[in-house]
């Protein structure tokens, strides 16, 4: 294990980051043992490869985390277990969430690839989003789910939205209309577009109550197949939240009662009694797997 260290140490420009690889090494030694250590220490490396080149000293964990960014660091997980045991590092995981909302936010952009007018209006769209978040009005969280349903609008066209172009989005997405009311608000105030999101009618709300039905029996499907599989992972309190929209179109409130029925638990809550059951065979549903 020395002899490896030392070796992949000459790789790391001196200085205080070179000095810092044989105390991770050691760290790491303790913490998986001296033999999974030894096998495993070459990956960590790059870390410290380029680090030495960013950096004289390695700064605190924000400033390694702007750099590496969430997605980089993840391939370094104990590099950041170590680092978050040292004496002043302090992690801040709210940039940790907001530098992988910017990630995905790339990506999103990302489909707009080869198409000037599309992309020029994410652009302008997201710079309006982002200065209301520096004056500390939204979160970079909700950038992203303002930026989702521009993408379902522009993706396969290269022109200013039409009214069409939204009814005909809205039809096939009813549920992005309230997502998608500040980006038309934006196209008006911006653009001076004669745009409006259109009154929703019954068709539109059967349509939108249908999509959150298949929404919600996905989940449930997933969570039945998932403790079908492993009994243990089975959590009352998950089952719940998944099974109470479903069945009754209620969500789970912090303060409810629950009582064991045959095939099933009673539910309380709110001064109402509903009955959820526990037995595959309840789900029609089932009988398609």
């Amino acid at each position: 294990m020395t002899h490896r260290v030392g070796l992949l140490k000459v790789s790391v420009r001196k200085g205080a980051v070179r000095d810092a690889f044989p105390v991770f090494a050691l760290w790491l030694a303790q913490d998986v043992g001296n033999d999974k250590a030894a096998m495993t220490i070459e990956r960590y490396a790059p870390f410290f490869r380029v680090a030495a080149q960013q950096w004289p000293t390695l700064p605190d964990f924000p400033t390694i985390l702007s750099h590496f960014k969430p997605k980089g660091m993840r391939r370094y997980l104990k590099v950041k277990q170590w680092l978050e045991q040292l004496p002043n590092q302090k992690t801040d995981k709210q940039l940790a969430v907001d530098l992988a909302e910017l990630d995905r936010i790339e990506v999103l952009r990302g489909k707009l690839a080869g198409n000037p007018v599309a992309e020029s209006l994410f652009d302008s769209y997201h710079d309006k989003l982002l200065s209301k978040y520096h004056a500390g009005k939204t979160s970079i969280t909700s950038i992203r789910l303002a930026m989702q349903p521009v993408i379902g609008l522009m993706q396969g066209f290269n022109h200013f939205p039409t009214q069409e172009d939204i009814d005909a989005y809205l039809r096939k997405k009813p549920g992005q209309r309230a997502a998608l009311t500040g980006f038309i608000s934006y196209l008006r105030r911006e653009h001076a577009l004669d745009l409006h999101i259109s009154k929703v009618t019954k068709k539109d709300q059967q349509r939108m109550k249908v999509a959150k039905r298949n929404a919600l029996e996905k989940k449930v499907i997933a969570y039945i197949m998932r403790c079908y599989k492993d009994p243990d992972a089975f959590r009352l309190h998950d089952w719940l939240r998944l099974a109470l929209p479903y069945f009754h179109w209620r969500e789970i409130r912090s303060e409810y009662t629950v009582t064991e029925h045959p095939g099933g638990y009673m539910v309380s809550q709110s001064g109402e009694k509903m009955f959820i059951p526990t037995s595959i065979s309840e789900f029609s549903f089932m009988s398609k797997y």
